[in-house]
């Protein structure tokens, strides 16, 4: 049976869900965020239709896999910087501090926002599933079953781009200090990940000796590149495209288990930051 103190628990949980995604629902940021992103899609697969017809042939064993990879992680990359200042916004107005003398403590507050977003994410998800079927149809594409698979996992994802901007707003406090923990992080990820492909693009090209500082430079970059893509929900769902592309059971599941374990960690760690810090800071 469910303790008296679980079932407020419970009970806040839901409260804060139903308004932080009412809140997001009445707001136009998500609705541009996936119209944005759909029409960026679009884009991509007007391309590969384009190139298919020129060359007579077709590279991509799902031609859907770009468009789908690049409109979840817009959306759940929104969804993320949203509640990372939304919680910094309550923490700095004092909303956070009443709320908490109520029945609402570290985790109902946390787990609240967290599953706010995933709802809304849900929601997005129906959105591009209709865009999804218009594609195959006005393209004349074959409808395959893997596409299930690919938005399933993206819930995964965004889970854990929304556990990391619950933990960049413990950790910030303040809504200016988290938007530049978030944003400095953003591009340290990305700026590497860039620097990464840039150098081992250049060396291809100008076939440097074995002791040539970009050489150097590109192992350093390829190996801490290599570190993050243990870590970054985007490379760890590509991943996990390529598994289910390849039809590898095993690098699907093993995607899948190390992205609900980064997404539980994070989570955990942002209600503990919480406790720790206080809603006063």
């Amino acid at each position: 049976m469910i303790s008296q103190n679980n079932k407020y628990r419970l009970h806040a949980i839901k409260t804060i869900m139903e308004r932080v995604s009412q809140t997001r629902f009445w707001g136009l940021g998500i609705f541009v965020t996936l119209a944005v992103s759909l029409a960026f899609s679009s884009v991509l697969l007007v391309n590969f239709s384009r190139f298919t017809e020129t060359n007579l042939i077709t590279v991509e064993k799902q031609p859907l896999t770009a468009p789908i990879l690049l409109s979840v992680i817009l959306i759940s990359l929104y969804l993320s910087l949203t509640i990372s200042l939304n919680v910094s916004r309550e923490y700095s107005n004092n909303t956070i501090e009443m709320l908490f003398y109520g029945p609402v403590d570290e985790s109902a507050y946390m787990l609240g926002n967290f599953f706010a977003q995933l709802k809304v994410f849900l929601y997005s998800l129906i959105g591009i599933l209709v865009w999804l079927n218009l594609s195959i149809w006005l393209l004349n594409l074959d409808f395959r079953l893997d596409i299930f698979l690919m938005l399933g996992v993206s819930i995964l994802m965004c889970g854990q781009w929304v556990a990391f901007g619950l933990l960049v707003a413990s950790w910030g406090g303040k809504r200016r200090n988290t938007l530049v923990y978030f944003m400095l992080t953003i591009l340290l990820i990305g700026g590497i990940q860039a620097g990464d492909f840039i150098a081992a693009t250049l060396v291809q090209i100008q076939s440097p000796t074995a002791t040539d500082p970009l050489v150097v430079a590109r192992n350093v970059l390829s190996g801490i590149n290599g570190l993050i893509s243990w870590i970054s929900p985007y490379s760890q769902l590509s991943s996990a495209f390529e598994a289910i592309l390849e039809n590898s059971t095993s690098g699907f599941l093993g995607n899948l288990v190390l992205m609900f374990v980064e997404m539980i960690l994070m989570l955990a760690s942002s209600i503990l930051l919480l406790k720790k810090k206080g809603v006063r800071g």
